[in-house]
């Protein structure tokens, strides 16, 4: 018969007796999708969290929804091409998955579906290329798509299940915009929701960040979508942002591909870490800290003076490190689990909040390839399956209910795998494994031990292997095993192995494996080969590329004259792609001289009548009766899932499971109802008499050959005992992973990169310093320092004495940034400011409320006492001329104006550029943005005391007979620093009270951790009486900060009655007034008055 293999041409010779039988009627039975082996690494993002179990990836043109405690899988399966990218929506519990442009299309489609039933909802087909990435903003209501063409188009569209924004049908974009002009897009992130603000995202990819946002309500074509590049601080823009993380809802990390990490305020990065050289995979915001995973598989835990590094291989139940690959993204929930994938791994990382160790332990979700799979094969009595990749990794997974992947059964081959086979084994012994590779190397070893006993070059030229087959195993032991392997260069190289089963562990290969001869004869390289199943192994069919047949006389190492002399021969399971057995599983082609086989992959599902081929159109697979000699009149059963072309098809008759490789994926399909069944042993006698075989020449004399089946009758078999519980280790217990103790919680260091404490300008010092001893409490450090004792003020250099209390002031309170952008401790208006350590003089001192610096104070003493309103002249934007006088007139007025902003210019830009070097971590990622410490203030009285409560401080205001005592405490919280201000004879308390501050346990005042609604920074501001004394230091200070509490004594300069007391009160609001907010005209009013 002529048999027609797309456009190759073949005779094929049907058995004995069946040369009119046509297909089956009857319908095949097609299995279920069970399990896949892997995911799309690439996609963005590779892994989404759809609740705390529940996270889905992307796997071919599939979309997996895996269960991340118990590992089991369901499936969405329409799409049509390969899932490029997800997004979930919880308000509207949709998923939206885009995927890429198929051939002959004239768009790439976004599907819609329920997350909890898997149906489609809507598909949405508008972009012109893949589609890049989606997103859902506005509490899923609308969603954006862009797509890879040369302008990166961003669409928007609504999603809503009802509504005003319900997605209606064929229904253009509401907007349309674009991305980015060059280079690629690697993702976006949609900031968090705010009722009073538009909804926002960002776009990132190649050296840029793009923020985004669109008009609540009616987002339309023209102004539904703006846009502002982000601008980045220090060396610029990264090659490539690869991931972002939102802190808050205007504060965005984002990571580059050289380990670069931008904090960034709205669209402005105000600060740039790099900690490590290698690319970020993953940002994770904490509480107060910041968890980034960078590629090298190194987690780096942000919040103290020197980070915390864990390497995931070092953790409990981690893959080894040899088979692990860098790390391309991940997902976080909450801030429980996170999720890191890999080009080999999806690992489950739970996080701990510890400053040692912020990684408790590793699981391992899914294994896979780093490079495709190039070869499959199942193990003959026991529910395992080995797969070989280019990436030279042999990988063995369990393939009963399990689907586990089993690291302790793979290992690397020398190079680039291309061929797998697995021999039989009789019992109480293993089965041998081959293992051909791309420089035509091949291994032969012990499957459990993986010990070798061959490992040869079969080809001079270092042609690859592209096919290898065992032939039927002889369980009694009497027949040698022989082995096949075929090459690119279109030969066939034989082996054979003595003993069918390895017995013991160490082998000497002299002894077992033999290489028998090199069968020649195909043009083109060899795509299959199979062995007749008869004992002794007596014939061989080999199919190469171009679709010529062959068969050969193994033993004798003699080619046949043709194939029909194996018409009526065995070859089970069939694997060939051309035969009178699979000629109806093709298609009618026109013929083409020097056609090639199409790459398809066929595989006999023994026992149950049928055949599995790849399709010969795309990458699914398709079920035909078996034997098919005609074009079945029903239509073929398809199995959709493999987004490329089938490399490998192999079926399991012990766990009844049907294995397919697609570029580093494993599908696994499952029939349900039928329990796997064991190979039969049973012994015959060989008393009984031969039924069939075929007569064939050996060199010593004409001998027949039988079925495998019927072996028995021939070789009695060997009475070895079965080796007791001889599959132990399929018990292998899920829950045998060790697991890290959970750590108990410590305190978290606030500061991840402390600033440099000296940050001062050179200018002379200027001042009496304070030599009075004063009262110190363990633990605390007294804050009433000088302006060049604040951390980020410029001032002058300290006396040993000064610089002694400045750095016990920094250990004590640390600098919180992130807030107002005063310079120095950047305080509030009405606040006050920075004072000097002793008496100073009062035009060395600093006000931060008005924003004057240090400089432009000094210039104000040169400014003349005496003046005239006629006298002042505006000076120029920028000059200290010393004639600019310090009041009177308009042009007076004007320049003190002049002079203000552009000291305060100075100051926020001195303030950004500290910001940018020395802000910590902590306090970058603190609160939920910009936000002012909660200020209250307090009027003490002239005479007697009081007793109160203010905002979340309580206070204590005595008089005694020569000084004014002031008591704060903060409950459940720590102080901060402690303020004075001549100017407004003000004491300033600061603090903070945190929910999330961890202490040691017993410490009293300690804040709940779960406490949430009073944290943040408050701020007590208490006004002393007019009699009393601050330009000297406190006669007495009690600093207890920790707890929360400290007492100030300060001296009473003298005693007026009350009247006199109303009367200077209303002359200095007058002067108040008179002078406006300036600190320097209250500042010269102040020197006349004293």
């Amino acid at each position: 018969l002529q048999g027609e293999f797309g456009p190759v041409r073949f005779p094929v010779y049907a058995p004995s007796g069946a040369e009119g039988v046509s297909t089956a009627v009857a319908p095949v039975d097609a299995p279920e999708l069970a399990h896949v082996h892997g995911f799309n690494a690439l996609a963005r993002p590779s892994v989404v969290f759809l609740g705390p179990q529940r996270a889905i990836l992307a796997a071919g043109r599939l979309v997996v929804a895996i269960d991340t405690e118990t590992g089991q899988q369901e499936f969405f399966k329409c799409h049509t091409a390969a899932v490029t990218c997800l997004a979930h929506s919880p308000e509207q519990a949709l998923v939206a998955s885009g995927q890429a442009r198929r051939a002959g299309s004239r768009c790439a489609e976004v599907l819609l579906w329920c997350r909890e039933t898997l149906q489609l909802r809507a598909t949405i087909g508008f972009h012109q290329a893949d589609v890049e990435a989606v997103a859902f903003v506005q509490g899923g209501e609308l969603l954006v798509s862009i797509g890879a063409d040369r302008d990166h188009t961003v669409a928007l569209w609504a999603t809503a299940r009802e509504g005003w924004f319900q997605f209606r049908k064929n229904e253009a974009p509401l907007a349309i915009n674009s991305a980015y002009k060059s280079g690629v897009v690697n993702g976006i992130s949609v900031a968090p929701e705010r009722s009073n603000l538009a909804p926002r995202f960002v776009s990132f990819g190649t050296a840029h960040i793009k923020f985004w946002q669109c008009d609540r309500l009616s987002p339309s074509r023209r102004s539904g979508l703006e846009s502002r590049r982000g601008a980045f601080c220090g060396e610029g823009a990264p090659r490539a942002v690869v991931t972002v993380a939102w802190a808050s809802g205007d504060k965005l990390i984002a990571g580059g591909s050289h380990g670069e990490i931008f904090f960034f305020e709205g669209t402005r990065a105000i600060r740039r870490l790099q900690h490590r050289k290698s690319c970020v995979a993953v940002l994770m915001p904490l509480r107060d800290s910041l968890l980034a995973v960078y590629s090298s598989g190194v987690c780096s835990l942000l919040n103290s003076d020197r980070p915390v590094d864990v390497d995931v291989a070092s953790l409990p139940g981690a893959p080894e490190a040899r088979l692990q690959a860098p790390i391309v993204g991940g997902a976080a929930w909450r801030h429980g689990d996170l999720l890191l994938s890999s080009q080999t791994h999806l690992l489950r990382l739970k996080v701990a909040a510890s400053s040692d160790s912020p990684l408790r332990s590793c699981d391992v979700l899914l294994a896979q390839a780093g490079r495709a799979v190039t070869a499959v094969c199942c193990h003959p009595v026991e529910p395992l399956v080995f797969t070989g990749s280019l990436d030279g990794g042999v990988r063995c997974y369990r393939c009963d209910r399990m689907h586990e992947s089993l690291p302790e059964r793979g290992f690397a081959a020398g190079g680039p795998v291309t061929c797998l086979a697995v021999s039989g084994c009789p019992p109480g012994a293993a089965a041998w494994l081959a293992v051909g590779c791309e420089d035509s190397t091949l291994s032969v070893m012990s499957e459990a031990s993986q010990r070798y006993v061959f490992r040869r070059c079969l080809s001079p030229a270092k042609a690859k292997l592209t096919c290898a087959r065992f032939s039927t195993c002889d369980v009694s032991g009497a027949q040698p095993l022989w082995l096949a392997v075929g090459t690119a260069d279109g030969c066939i190289h034989t082996l054979r192995i003595k003993d069918p089963g390895c017995h013991s562990a160490a082998h000497s290969g002299a002894e077992i494996v033999t290489r028998v001869a090199t069968l020649r004869g195909h043009s083109a390289p060899l795509l299959d080969i199979s062995f007749a199943n008869t004992l002794p192994c007596a014939f061989l069919l080999s199919v190469d590329l171009a679709g010529q047949a062959l068969s050969f006389d193994v033993p004798t190492a003699r080619r046949l004259p043709s194939v029909a002399v194996l018409r009526d021969l065995p070859l089970t399971p069939w694997t060939a792609p051309i035969g009178w057995q699979v000629r109806g599983c093709w298609s009618s082609q026109p013929e083409k001289e020097g056609a090639t086989l199409p790459p398809r992959r066929f595989c006999e599902v023994t026992g149950r009548a049928c055949v599995a081929a790849s399709a010969g159109t795309g990458p699914g697979i398709e079920f035909f009766p078996f034997p098919c000699p005609t074009r079945p009149a029903a239509e073929a059963p398809h199995l959709d899932g493999p987004a490329s072309q089938i490399a490998a098809l192999e079926h399991s008759r012990f766990s009844d499971c049907l294995f397919a490789a697609s570029d580093a994926l494993l599908f696994v399909w499952s029939w349900p109802g039928r329990q796997a069944s064991e190979p039969s042993r049973q012994a015959f006698s060989p008393q009984r008499p031969l039924q069939a075989g075929a007569i064939f020449e050996t060199p010593q004399g004409r001998k027949r050959a039988i079925p495998a089946e019927n072996a028995a009758l021939l070789t009695p078999q060997r009475r070895t005992p079965a080796r007791p519980g001889a599959y132990a280790r399929d018990e292998l217990a899920m829950e045998g992973k060790s697991r890290a103790q959970h750590q108990q919680r410590q305190d978290v260091a606030e500061a991840a990169f402390t600033p440099p404490r000296q940050r001062h300008s050179s200018t002379p010092a200027r001042g009496r310093v304070a030599t009075a001893q004063q009262e110190r409490s363990p633990g605390f450090a007294e804050d009433w320092g000088s302006p060049a004792a604040s951390p980020g003020c410029r001032g002058s250099p300290a006396t040993p004495a000064v610089r002694e209390r400045e750095l016990e002031m920094e250990d004590a309170a640390p600098r919180r940034a992130w807030g107002s952008f005063g310079v120095a401790g950047a305080l509030s208006p009405g606040d006050g400011g920075h004072e000097a350590a002793g008496p100073r003089r009062a035009d060395e001192r600093f006000n931060a409320a008005s924003g004057i610096g240090l400089q432009a104070l000094e210039s104000l003493e040169r400014w003349p006492r005496k003046f005239t309103r006629g006298d002042a002249v505006s000076p120029k934007i920028g000059a200290r001329s010393a004639s600019v006088p310090a009041g009177g007139g308009a042009a007076g007025a004007a320049g003190r104006d002049v002079q203000r902003i552009r000291e305060d210019t100075e100051a926020r830009a001195r303030s950004i550029h500290d910001r940018q070097h020395y802000d910590t971590v902590g306090e970058l990622l603190a609160g939920g943005g910009r936000r002012n410490p909660e200020v209250v203030e307090v009027e003490a009285p002239a005479e007697g005391g009081q007793d109160g409560r203010a905002g979340r401080f309580l206070y204590r205001l005595r008089e005694m007979a020569t000084r004014y005592e002031v008591e704060v405490h903060l409950p459940g919280g720590r102080l901060l620093r402690v303020l004075r201000n001549p100017l407004r004879r003000s004491l300033s308390f600061e603090g903070e009270v945190s929910g999330y501050l961890l202490r040691q346990p017993g410490a009293r005042g300690a804040a709940s951790p779960g406490s949430q609604s009073a944290d943040g920074q408050h701020r007590l501001v208490i006004r002393l009486p007019v009699d009393l004394d601050l330009q000297d230091p406190p006669i007495h200070v009690e600093r207890n900060f920790a707890e929360g509490h400290c007492l100030v004594a300060v001296q009473c300069s003298r005693q007026p009655q009350q009247g006199q007391q109303q009367q200077q009160g209303q002359q200095q609001r007058e002067h108040w007034a008179r002078w406006g907010t300036t600190a320097s005209a209250w500042e010269e009013e102040q020197q006349q008055d004293i």
